[in-house]
């Protein structure tokens, strides 16, 4: 059995805490070929199961579940752009330079 922690998320939704990011990936893969929740959300030590099917029985259905390998895929770059206005709140807040909020 894999570890898991379950943590009621509103009305609707269950958080799953497991051990790694590599758990939650395959966790998430899993959950969704079984259709256990209308809307299934990997984090990184986490999944959020948002409305699942028999919220009652999830305890159950999450024993079944045995960490698959990690599949390598090829690096995804995000290009991503730090400016605007808030950078310079941010840096009077931090008590630092806006270069170091982003570095």
């Amino acid at each position: 059995m894999v570890p898991v922690n379950l943590r009621p998320v509103g009305r609707h939704a269950v958080l799953v805490e497991v051990g790694s990011s590599a758990e939650a990936v395959g966790l998430a893969a899993w959950a969704r070929d079984r259709g256990l929740a209308e809307d299934v959300v990997p984090g990184a030590e986490t999944v959020l199961l948002d409305r699942p099917a028999d919220r009652d029985r999830l305890p159950a259905v999450l024993d079944g579940w045995r960490p698959g390998p990690v599949v390598e895929g090829p690096e995804v770059v995000v290009p991503v752009v730090y400016d605007g206005p808030d950078l310079e709140v941010l840096a009077d807040l931090w008590g630092c330079t806006p270069d170091e909020v982003v570095g």
